[in-house]
């Protein structure tokens, strides 16, 4: 006779044969919950056998956001797993597209946001600098930026007139 992977006990009547073992058709059951895994999916991990619930909750990565395991496709960033639309940006809660996404404080964000909430503004027009920047009366400038105040024209030379912490040209000075 057949003897049962769980109890031991010789096997008369149904049996149920999974995992290359033969079981009572009652003591085939999930190693964490003892649902009776006869009609239903299972998987088994190490020679043992679990519903399908336990065995993604054991060991399934868990989303950075939500928690929950992960049953199909993954995201990884920032060292953590996520599930793909849960993966979005910390401001403004848009998922991030093929363009990719910054980060700050170990936090995700569109470059939009990013920009907005974290790069330096030019003195000049308050917009985010990003590339290259004229550093001068105590703050960054985009290049088109950095002009006269009365005629806005950019500075050819190094040489500029400062007056109440402005920038001005010759002719304006």
């Amino acid at each position: 006779g057949f003897i049962c992977s769980s109890c031991n006990e010789a096997i008369s009547g149904m049996m149920i044969t999974a995992m290359g073992k033969r079981w009572h058709s009652d003591h085939f059951v999930c190693t964490v919950c003892n649902t009776n895994l006869e009609h239903v999916q299972f998987f088994q991990r190490d020679g043992l056998p679990y519903c399908h619930f336990d065995y993604h909750d054991k060991f399934s990565p868990k989303c950075g956001h939500c928690n929950s395991a992960i049953e199909n496709e993954c995201l990884t960033a920032l060292g953590k797993s996520w599930h793909p639309g849960h993966f979005f940006c910390r401001e403004c809660g848009d998922p991030f597209e093929e363009d990719g996404y910054m980060v700050h404080d170990d936090f995700p964000y569109c470059e939009k946001d990013y920009l907005r909430l974290f790069a330096p503004k030019c003195a000049g027009c308050q917009d985010p600098i990003q590339g290259d920047f004229i550093s001068a009366l105590k703050g960054k400038w985009h290049r088109d930026c950095f002009g006269c105040t009365v005629c806005h024209i950019g500075f050819d030379t190094t040489s500029y007139y400062v007056e109440n912490g402005k920038p001005y040209c010759q002719a304006h000075y």
